[in-house]
């Protein structure tokens, strides 16, 4: 029940400090010039339509909606760690959390309850723009991902795993050095990422290797390449090149696991951080 009570306090904290209504506010400008910018693709694709194959429309349909759905999902990344940042940190240094633990909750309840929060959040948010940016592109071409369902879970699943990188740094250092770090890990899984793919075209071993031990220190990359997988067109498939929007290949069951693993067990780590953290 604490843990439950502690969300609902995580959920109303953000909105009082209108990070959420900001993070709306631009993902709906984001929404209007996706709009505009599909509308004026069709209509100027239509005047070459009738000499066009088939196969080649639906390869464009497909590029922009994985392009849509990489700016959601780095927004959601974006959003997972900025506004969990201070969840834990920034409330030790105000003084906040030395009126909440003496009261009978004990510590796990407050970084469950701040994860469950933050993450019931966030989950609504990919959700609800990945299948907004794939709506406006079936409403102008009839387009639609073949299983949209599983690819916008696994892109949650990648807001999950850094919030809980986020909140488990919170509960160790400072908010600044904790944005810093977390970040910097965001962005070196995505490098990661785009070294693996340069090892499969050059059929480098050593980037390949590389790329992987980078989503095994970081699995983000991965889970969303996973995702692109489910979300490209299968033509996609076809054509062994590597994208930041696309994937050759689907991620193995083990990789999934592994994912859902880490995020599991960074966040125990740091309860137990914060259980052993001197307030």
């Amino acid at each position: 029940m604490n843990v439950i009570t502690m969300a609902r306090f995580t959920f109303h904290e953000a909105l009082r400090k209108k990070v959420l209504l900001a993070a709306v506010l631009l993902s709906l400008a984001f929404l209007a010039l996706y709009t505009v910018g599909f509308y004026y693709y069709m209509r100027e694709s239509a005047k070459f339509a009738s000499g066009r194959p088939t196969d080649v429309l639906v390869r464009d349909y497909g590029m922009l909606v994985m392009m849509g759905l990489y700016v959601v999902n780095f927004s959601g990344g974006l959003l997972s760690i900025f506004t969990a940042v201070g969840t834990i940190s920034g409330e030790i240094e105000s003084g906040t959390l030395h009126c909440i633990v003496p009261k009978p909750i004990r510590r796990w309840e407050i970084v469950a309850g701040k994860w469950l929060g933050y993450a019931v959040m966030l989950s609504v948010y990919v959700l609800g723009m990945s299948w907004a940016v794939m709506g406006i592109a079936y409403a102008f071409s009839g387009y639609l991902p073949s299983e949209p369902l599983k690819g916008s879970l696994l892109m949650v699943l990648v807001s999950l795993l850094l919030l809980s990188m986020t909140i488990s740094g919170s509960t160790l250092f400072s908010t600044v050095t904790n944005g810093v770090v977390v970040f910097m890990l965001y962005g070196i899984a995505s490098v990661g990422g785009m070294v693996e793919g340069v090892g499969v075209l050059l059929k480098s071993e050593l980037l390949v290797n590389i790329g992987i031990v980078t989503s095994l220190i970081v699995p983000s990359d991965s889970i969303w390449k996973a995702a692109t997988y489910f979300l490209q067109p299968r033509l996609f498939n076809l054509i062994p090149i590597p994208t930041p929007f696309s994937s050759v290949s689907p991620a193995s069951p083990a990789m999934f696991i592994y994912a859902v693993g880490y995020c599991a067990a960074i966040l125990l780590f740091g309860i137990r951080l914060f259980q052993r953290r001197d307030l």
